[in-house]
């Protein structure tokens, strides 16, 4: 963004304050408005914020512009609230519910070692990303929210807001049985049994037993 190192690493030290405090908001937030939600609109606002220093590079870097270099800084404080907000605490919280009792351990193992290594190819590309395509570097991470996390989140990841983990395994059991989205049964209010009724236990029992059948229980 063509600042000073010593400029660089006060923004970098506010902004790692304004991070953590914004990722507090996330904590009501996160049943109020539900998962999915969250998700998706950060992860739009994101590609958004990404596309803007995507635009504002060369005139930041090559032409020393102060007021797109602090437009600039705005956005990366934007960024971090978008993230901290909708996705710091969601890839922690999200595969620990969808995940059924018998394959949670293992399951949230794999999710927790993707967050990582993909924190660490993240870090380790960033630097020479920058020093060859320049503002593709941000282009591509806009891409990367627009184009792959958004709709993967949108068709695929079922909400789970005020669900118990009884129900999530049902909005699953139904699915399946029905041959339905879980992402459609999840957020329709009439499709789904009340969990804890006979009618979700009876699903329950099936699944249950067809995964006995099949050695998978």
């Amino acid at each position: 963004m063509g600042l000073g190192p010593v400029m660089a690493r006060a923004i970098a030290g506010v902004n790692g304050t304004c991070y953590f405090l914004t990722s507090l908001v996330a904590l009501p937030m996160v049943e109020r408005f539900g998962r999915r939600p969250l998700m998706i609109w950060t992860a739009l606002l994101q590609a958004f914020t990404f596309a803007i220093l995507a635009g504002l590079y060369n005139i930041t870097t090559y032409d020393a512009n102060k007021v797109a270099q602090g437009f600039s800084v705005l956005m990366l404080f934007l960024f971090n609230t978008w993230f901290s907000v909708g996705w710091l605490g969601m890839t922690w919280l999200y595969p620990a519910e969808i995940t059924p009792l018998a394959i949670r351990q293992p399951a949230n193992a794999l999710s927790t070692a993707t967050n990582w290594i993909f924190n660490f190819m993240v870090v380790m590309c960033t630097g020479p990303m920058f020093e060859n395509i320049g503002w593709g570097t941000y282009a591509f991470f806009a891409c990367c929210n627009f184009v792959i996390i958004l709709p993967v989140v949108y068709f695929f990841f079922p909400e789970t807001k005020g669900k118990s983990l009884e129900e999530i395994d049902l909005i699953f059991a139904y699915a399946y049985e029905h041959h339905e989205n879980p992402v459609k049964v999840s957020t329709s209010k009439n499709l789904l049994p009340k969990g804890g009724s006979r009618e979700a236990e009876v699903i329950l029992g099936r699944i249950h037993h067809e995964k006995v059948q099949h050695g998978e229980a």
